[in-house]
C-alpha cells in the first residue's frame, strides 16, 4: 500500500513538473534576478528539498510571484535543525548553533534580528501565507548567509548547503 501512495506522490510531481516545465521559460530563480512582484495566491508549489546531495523532505510549500519566491522560514529552519519556534502567526524567534546567537523575525514590527543585527522588513519581502510566516528568497539568504538555497522550478527542487 504504501509503495503504491509513493507513487501516486511521484506521478503527482512529475505532473506538476510537467506544468512548470511549460509554464515557465526560467529554470531557476536567484537572488541577483529577483524583483519586486505582486503575491498570486495561485503561484503555490511544492518542492523536493535536497540537503547536501540527498533527498529529505518530500514536499515544502513555497509561493512563486511572477519573479519571487517566499520560503517558509520555520519549515526550513526546523529541517536543518536549528531550535525556532512559532510564538505567533507573525512572530518566529530562536538560536542558531549556540543559544547566545539569536533570531527574531517580527512581522507587526516589520524587523528581523539576527545574531544582534537589524534588518528592516515590508510586505513585499515578508507574509503571512497560510498560517505561516515566509520571507522572500533574497531575504532569507540576508538573514541566514550561512544557508545557501538554490531553487530549480523546472525540477520543483531546492538544493540546500550550508557553510560557517
Amino acid at each position: 500500500m504504501k509503495s503504491v501512495h509513493a507513487q501516486i506522490k511521484r506521478l503527482c510531481v512529475t505532473l506538476v513538473g510537467i506544468f512548470l516545465c511549460i509554464r515557465f521559460a526560467t529554470a531557476e530563480v536567484v537572488p541577483e534576478a529577483l524583483d519586486l512582484g505582486a503575491y498570486e495566491e495561485d503561484d503555490y508549489l511544492i518542492l523536493e528539498m535536497v540537503v547536501n546531495n540527498r533527498l529529505v523532505l518530500d514536499a515544502i510549500d513555497v509561493y512563486k510571484t511572477h519573479s519571487n519566491v517566499f520560503l517558509p522560514v520555520f519549515d526550513i529552519l526546523n529541517l536543518l535543525h536549528f531550535y525556532v519556534e512559532q510564538v505567533s502567526d507573525d512572530v518566529i524567534k530562536g538560536w542558531l548553533f549556540s543559544p547566545d546567537r539569536k533570531f527574531t523575525i517580527n512581522l507587526k514590527k516589520k524587523v528581523a534580528i539576527v545574531d544582534k543585527e537589524t534588518y528592516p522588513l515590508t510586505e513585499e519581502t515578508a507574509k503571512i501565507l497560510d498560517y505561516g510566516l515566509y520571507v522572500r528568497l533574497d531575504i532569507f539568504q540576508q538573514l541566514f548567509p550561512f544557508i545557501n538555497l538554490k531553487i530549480n522550478l523546472l525540477s520543483i527542487s531546492s538544493q540546500i548547503s550550508t557553510s560557517l
